[in-house]
């Protein structure tokens, strides 16, 4: 009858590299982070093992905004997104080269159509980074990487809430 504190769930190289495309794709979550009771970013990424290539959806201490990296081997592109709620939030980040797009609950919020070279390797679906820094600390309701690039309809249609 008494209150008991659960230990936190871990899922680390949570990706089948069978299931995860290097040239095109989408990662998709639906999440609530409690980042404002952590002080380090939060991250849900997928990657190949190693810092040189990655996709991430984090969220840093204090700042209500999700953000979003590419990583290749030529260059790191950072994107802020607008406030997001403070209940759970559907995004997902379409990659595809000259063609990548940020979606947070059924809009499109930012877009980049000059960088060609998607991130190689890509076989790890994580709640981290690619060293298990910066641990996910939140509700996932879902994750799901998609092998193909969506159209704006389906995206609009999954990140809808």
């Amino acid at each position: 009858g008494s209150t008991r504190t659960r230990n936190q769930d871990l899922a680390i190289n949570a990706g089948n590299s069978d299931l995860i495309s290097s040239t095109e794709g989408v990662l998709y979550a639906e999440l609530k982070s409690i980042s404002e009771l952590v002080d380090s970013p939060i991250t849900i990424s997928i990657n190949n093992n190693n810092n040189t290539n990655r996709l991430l959806i984090f969220k840093v201490l204090g700042d209500n905004k999700l953000k979003f990296q590419i990583k290749n081997p030529s260059a790191t592109v950072d994107f802020t997104s607008a406030t997001t709620n403070t209940t759970f939030d559907k995004v997902a980040i379409k990659y595809k080269s000259l063609d990548f797009a940020f979606w947070i609950n059924g809009v499109e919020v930012l877009t980049d159509t000059t960088t060609s070279s998607v991130p190689t390797g890509l076989s790890r679906l994580d709640f981290s980074e690619y060293d298990n820094s910066s641990i996910f600390q939140g509700n996932a309701r879902c994750v799901a990487v998609f092998k193909e690039a969506l159209t704006d309809a389906e995206l609009t249609a999954l990140t809808t809430i």
